[in-house]
């Protein structure tokens, strides 16, 4: 039981941690995002479409998972007695994190940096640059991959009978993505 506790730990770490990145990026873009900047017509555009930029999505589900995972990890950590819930969530945790977050994490990285390096602008045309710095690219395409990682590192897993809920979540995320 005290090794699962360290571990509690240390994920509660990676969730703050998470959620601080993301959060105060979200806080920087969305002031970024107000005021006569929102004039600029490429601003604008970028603004109304920014659901369909698949890095918004993984925030989202970081954000969403991070809270998750605190809820579950909390009573750990606390020592106290776990509500009936909080099993159930600890699976529905294991189960977003292998068919969402890690599928998704992975696919930007690995998607994004190298067309960003061969032509920026495919990716990231000049005139974000007048509401994202670099620092929120960083956090939303590099920041990403530690964060999974220490998730990876610290969150036990248990081998499930079967895939196939793993794929259908996976599957079933990017369906809905490409429908959006």
């Amino acid at each position: 039981m005290g090794a699962i506790t360290n571990y509690a730990h240390y994920r509660l770490f990676g969730y703050i941690t998470a959620l601080a990145l993301h959060g105060g990026n979200v806080i920087t873009m969305f002031f970024a995002l107000k005021g006569d900047i929102m004039k600029d017509p490429e601003i604008e555009t970028f603004y109304s479409l920014q659901w369909v930029y698949i890095t918004i999505w993984n925030v989202v589900f970081q954000i969403l998972y991070s809270f998750l995972g605190m809820l579950c990890d909390l009573p750990t950590s606390l020592e106290v007695k776990e509500p009936i819930l909080t099993k159930s969530l600890k699976s529905y945790r294991e189960w977003m994190f292998t068919s969402i977050i890690l599928p998704l994490c992975f696919g930007i990285f690995i998607i994004f940096w190298p067309v960003y390096i061969y032509d920026r602008g495919m990716v990231f045309p000049a005139f974000i640059d007048k509401v994202l710095r670099q620092e929120s690219n960083h956090i939303m395409h590099t920041a990403i991959v530690p964060i999974v990682l220490w998730e990876f590192v610290f969150l036990p897993k248990t081998e499930p009978k079967s895939h196939k809920w793993n794929l259908t979540g996976t599957y079933g995320c990017y369906i809905t993505y490409l429908y959006v």
